[in-house]
């Protein structure tokens, strides 16, 4: 009785010596938070967030997302929370964080995820207060919470023996499942001792068979801990290494009794556990993103910045039906660029490469080997990818891909790439680059734009001079048909020069810009369609 006394009370001194962090609110889970009342983009904000050692804030339960909400109205300003959606299906949004979906709780106002951007945000005031709309990600100034572990917590993994462990139920790979962990500066648990077995296999209950564990067969027949601990504990029902080369535990009586180990194929996606030491996840670089390749295609996969990554099953061959979605994003200002350092397709297979996520007609379709000097570029600074596989019923079938993605560099690039853009049977120049002299329409002109537009035109001219932007008669919807020209001034983000609908004369909306370079956005809504604009560019000095 005195050591388990002593035990509380050593813990009680413990968790009253965590703290949040000077500006922070402690929430739940030992997770503290701040609402930022600087408008920014999303980008602006999650890093913000990162340099703080933390993340734009997840919501998993009503009880957070009151308390967030409380604090925004506090601050009186809508936040950007750290979830991305790659199409208007609630289930396809992503956290930030890696905890996956945002299912089974959300709380999208109705109508969204929508087409306004793939960003998410908190709105304050009147009956949408607390409910989540999309956003664009680029363009939206607006506030934001960050969130951060109390210092000296496991935040919300869960402490045991002075170790934080966190059980994930998405099934990938070994390399993926490493990948996932060291996002939280962790690794792929190591078992120590029998009480740590005990406590892992009780985490991961019975959602699974059996559960990848970090240890890897080494060439010379020993084995290795992925966080480079001693192997000082064997609990092996089977150690056959026909099976595979890394480990996992079983959670049932089945091939080996429950809670024993068992060798695996490091390829076979499997639920994991991932395990880091106490306190902030503290990161003195943001490495490139590298993802490896998990066996399926489940959810969509967001990557930001620059970075490689992999068909499924990499470097084997792709075995699954469903085709898979991938977004990629790189600084407002810029573009993004891809090219395959190795390529095979099958009959069928192919890539297909859009101008911006809610885009439903790709700009490429990849349907054969290319070579891997050839890059592909989008008009905006996102770019959505979907692999689709077509006939591997023959023996010589294959499929499989390594890509890199970074962006393409709009005032200067090292690389020369060759570059693909939209079909040239769009007059409208609607998702696509032009250079000056240009003329650029709302889609359809003159006759009405579709409902549900979403038109991007990147003018560009050489550099050292600047563009002259003219429009001619404007007719759009005067409340939700909305036509927005920004200006390229070398900023992180492009500035608002106007925003406007309506009808209006020719010659009445004439821009300049700053640079070589201007942005045109025009958004419809579903309800009123009208004849739309016509503007013209040209260069001057």
């Amino acid at each position: 009785m005195l050591f388990y006394g002593v035990a509380l009370l050593l813990a009680l001194i413990y968790v009253s010596a965590l703290k949040c962090p000077s500006g922070y609110t402690e929430g739940d889970n030992d997770i503290c938070y701040k609402v930022y009342t600087n408008h920014t983009s999303y980008f602006t904000a999650s890093a913000t967030c990162e340099t703080n050692d933390g993340r734009l804030a997840s919501i998993h339960n009503a009880y957070t997302n009151a308390f967030i909400q409380q604090m925004a109205m506090e601050a009186d300003v809508p936040v950007w929370l750290g979830l991305k959606c790659s199409d208007t299906v609630a289930k396809n949004c992503q956290w930030d964080d890696g905890q996956g979906p945002s299912y089974p709780y959300d709380a999208f106002y109705p109508g969204n995820p929508s087409i306004m951007g793939n960003c998410v945000l908190m709105m304050i005031g009147g009956t949408a207060s607390g409910t989540w709309i999309s956003g664009d990600c680029n363009n939206m100034q607006i506030g934001f919470v960050c969130q951060v572990s109390k210092h000296g917590s496991c935040g919300d993994f869960t402490e045991f023996g002075g170790k934080c462990y966190r059980a994930f139920d998405q099934q990938l790979s070994m390399a993926a499942a490493e990948s996932s962990c060291a996002g939280s500066c962790g690794h792929i648990a190591s078992i120590h001792s029998d009480d740590e077995n005990s406590m892992i296999a009780t985490m991961l209950g019975a959602q699974s068979n059996y559960a990848m564990i970090g240890l890897v067969r080494q060439n010379g027949g020993s084995y290795n801990w992925t966080d480079h601990t001693d192997f000082d504990f064997n609990n092996f029902g089977n150690n056959n290494s026909a099976f595979g080369e890394c480990v996992a535990i079983s959670l049932v009586n089945e091939l080996v009794a429950v809670r024993k180990w068992i060798t695996v194929s490091c390829a076979q996606p499997l639920p994991f556990v991932c395990k880091r030491e106490m306190g902030s996840c503290e990161r003195t670089t943001t490495p490139s993103v590298v993802t490896l390749a998990p066996s399926t295609c489940d959810t969509p996969q967001f990557f930001e910045g620059n970075g490689t990554f992999y068909s499924p099953s990499y470097p084997g061959s792709y075995q699954g039906a469903n085709p898979c979605l991938f977004i990629m994003t790189v600084d407002p200002a810029d573009h993004v660029q891809i090219h395959f350092i190795d390529i095979q397709l099958s009959n069928g297979s192919s890539l297909e490469l859009y101008n911006g996520f809610v885009d439903t007609v790709p700009f490429t379709v990849i349907t054969s080997d290319v070579p891997s000097s050839t890059y592909y570029a989008s008009s905006s600074n996102v770019m959505k990818m979907i692999y689709r596989v077509g006939n591997q019923s023959a023996w010589n079938q294959f499929d499989r891909w390594e890509a890199e993605f970074l962006p393409k560099g709009l005032l200067a690039s090292t690389l020369a790439p060759v570059t693909v853009t939209g079909s040239p049977n769009n007059p409208s120049h609607c998702n696509q680059m032009a250079t000056v002299p240009a003329n650029i329409t709302s889609p359809g002109y003159p006759g009405n734009y579709p409902a549900l537009t979403q038109c991007r035109y990147q003018l560009s001219t050489t550099p050292g001079n600047k563009i002259l932007l003219t429009f001619g008669e404007i007719d759009t919807e005067q409340c939700c048909d909305i036509i927005s020209v920004y200006d390229y001034d070398g900023s992180p983000y492009d500035p608002l020069l106007d925003r406007f609908s309506g009808q209006i004369a020719a010659g009445v909306k004439v821009f300049t810009s700053s640079l070589n370079q201007m942005l045109v956005e025009f958004y419809t809504d579903s309800i009123t369609q009208r004849s739309g604009f016509s503007a013209t560019a040209v260069g001057t000095s």
